[in-house]
């Protein structure tokens, strides 16, 4: 998932004021529970969605769909000096 989101942001952001920009992500390892037996485990990758105390297959999804904005730096780019230039009021 963070490959594609990268990929897709750096889409997104070409040809814009954004382009360059770099995304930070963090992964938030996928934890599951047991309805049964109420067993919490980290599900790993591939994920293992089968308790392995009772062998039950009827589990919950706790954590690793997250996606949060935790952070948004900003610099803007330095601007280039206008080339027009401005007229100067006549003496009389």
């Amino acid at each position: 998932m963070p490959d594609s989101l990268s990929f897709c942001f750096g889409l997104a952001c070409a040809g814009t004021l954004l382009e360059g920009a770099e995304l930070v992500t963090r992964s938030v390892p996928a934890r599951a529970r047991c309805a049964p037996c109420g067993r919490a485990w980290d599900t790993g990758m591939p994920p293992d969605m089968i308790c392995a105390a009772c062998r039950g297959g009827a589990t919950e999804l706790l954590s690793g769909r997250e996606l949060r904005i935790s952070e948004v730096h900003w610099s803007a780019p330095p601007t280039a000096p206008d080339p027009t230039p401005v007229p100067q009021p006549e003496e009389s």
